[in-house]
């Protein structure tokens, strides 16, 4: 019979809550709900004409290229990190 739950799952869980889980939770307890659209909708940049344009894409493009601000950038570094911790985990036992 095999078991329900086995180490290596566990193992499993524990990082992926780690990386994945336990930040929202963090962001939670320091800011409270916030949802991003609130935000935008609020602090956002109104575009009216051409030169507002312009000054959105100037901004966001320079705030954009710095990566240890960039949310995108970060999602695929976690990513990347969590998926090498699972392939380097050895499980000769577990196997």
């Amino acid at each position: 019979m095999k078991k329900f739950l086995s180490l290596r799952s566990l193992v499993f869980i524990f990082f992926f809550s780690l990386f994945f889980i336990v930040p929202h939770f963090i962001q939670y307890f320091n800011q409270g709900i916030f949802i991003s659209g609130d935000y935008f909708y609020n602090q956002g940049n109104f575009i009216e004409d051409l030169s507002n344009l312009k000054e959105y894409i100037s901004n966001n493009y320079l705030r954009s290229l710095n990566l240890l601000k960039n949310p995108i950038f970060i999602f695929f570094i976690v990513g990347a990190v969590f998926q090498k911790i699972i392939k380097e985990i050895q499980w000769p036992i577990l196997l």
